[in-house]
């Protein structure tokens, strides 16, 4: 995380005139959490959301399990179960959530599995907490009620260690941002408002 959080970093010096509202979403989030505690010129507020901060022992067995599989079979072998995690039934039987998920299906089997069992084991063992308790700049959380790849106690453990940080729900999945995007886009509104 902290090399993504550097890439961020030069990538926003390199391209912005100073430093921006950033808005990270599962491993997006961990940059964020990341980036504002190693380079809090570049942000001026971040959005964390259905992300975390650390995992324990038990979570990071599942994610070495997903890792094993993927190098010994493939994309194809977790991409179901993947997709069922980042959303709800009810969006997957939906005509226009049907079309999402087939579109990041492909994403997901297109994605080499080498990187994403490396960015599997990056996930499994990030470690936030101290950081995000020295994040200043504004913070806002967005919890998925329904996320099971990071529930929603992850986001509550996230929002307590950031000082001022404020904590939204949706009524999503994993992949919030698309599952709800127009209530996503409302808290990010929201929160942006002086």
């Amino acid at each position: 995380m902290d090399d993504l959080a550097d890439d961020a970093a030069r990538f926003i010096a390199q391209n912005a005139s100073g430093p921006v509202h950033f808005v990270g979403l599962s491993m997006g989030g961990m940059t964020a959490q990341a980036l504002a505690a190693r380079h809090p010129a570049s942000v001026r507020s971040i959005c964390i959301a259905n992300s975390a901060s650390h995992y324990g022992e038990g979570a990071k067995a599942l994610w070495q399990t997903r890792v094993d599989t993927v190098r010994a079979l493939g994309m194809e072998a977790i991409a179901e179960g993947a997709l069922q995690r980042w959303f709800t039934p009810e969006f997957r039987d939906d005509v226009q959530g049907r079309e999402r998920v087939n579109d990041l299906r492909r994403v997901l089997l297109s994605t080499e599995a080498k990187p994403y069992a490396e960015a599997c084991l990056a996930v499994a063992n990030i470690a936030l907490d101290e950081g995000n308790r020295t994040i200043t700049c504004p913070t806002l959380v967005i919890a998925g009620g329904r996320d099971e790849a990071t529930p929603p106690a992850l986001s509550e453990a996230i929002a307590a260690a950031i000082p001022g940080a404020q904590l939204q729900r949706l009524n999503a999945a994993h992949l919030s941002a698309v599952e709800q995007p127009k209530l996503f886009a409302a808290l990010l509104e929201a929160f942006y408002q002086p």
